[in-house]
């Protein structure tokens, strides 16, 4: 009877304070793992979708002309050619991505804003040297968007803050304006063709 009732007996303050404590702490444990998990999920798609973007950029068949399909075929007199002396060729626009994804990629590299001081004047992203071909041009802006493919899948730093940029922003933020901003220009090559070919 003794050991019966003690068995069958309410647990003391002292037992349900710690149970409560348990519970509590475990239920914040769960929330930080979920916190975690829920991270590492949303910048691995945010990774995936990088990719993707560079990779249309670069050379992957998608909803738009990537740059090796758009200049496929140009000749070095289309890609010099300039509809007015307000507005740039190809050449010139192909000198410009070039630049600007070389920059970025320093920086994310280097994790470093000021790895790449930006120019006074973005004109000068647009001035190709004279000793450069487009075929010259060509293979190195393809080279170096497809170059973005291995710094990304190395570097585990898509989340972090980028010191010093002028506002709030993770590197992925600013690789993904870079997409965008390619993509752009890629357009405007397009455009460009076929303007030069309805001129003709």
């Amino acid at each position: 009877m003794v050991f019966g009732g003690a068995r069958n007996r309410s647990p003391s303050p002292s037992q349900l304070h710690c149970d409560k404590f348990k519970g509590i702490k475990g239920a914040y444990i769960e929330l930080l793992l979920y916190t975690f998990f829920k991270e590492v999920m949303a910048i691995t798609h945010a990774k995936a979708i990088l990719l993707d973007q560079l990779s249309a950029n670069a050379n992957d068949q998608s909803w738009y002309l990537s740059f090796e399909q758009a200049v496929q075929g140009i000749t070095e007199e289309e890609a010099f050619w300039r509809p007015d002396a307000a507005n740039h060729s190809i050449a010139e626009i192909t000198y410009h991505l070039i630049y600007w994804n070389k920059a970025w990629q320093i920086r994310y590299d280097k994790s470093d804003l000021h790895a790449v001081e930006t120019l006074k004047d973005n004109a000068d992203t647009f001035a190709v040297p004279p000793e450069h071909s487009f075929s010259d041009l060509k293979a190195d802006l393809l080279s170096t968007l497809l170059h973005w493919q291995e710094l990304i899948t190395s570097e585990q730093k898509l989340d972090e803050k980028v010191p010093g940029f002028p506002v709030a922003a993770e590197w992925w933020n600013l690789i993904g304006n870079t997409t965008t901003h390619n993509a752009y220009h890629i357009g405007q090559i397009v455009y460009l063709r076929k303007m030069k070919k309805t001129l003709a």
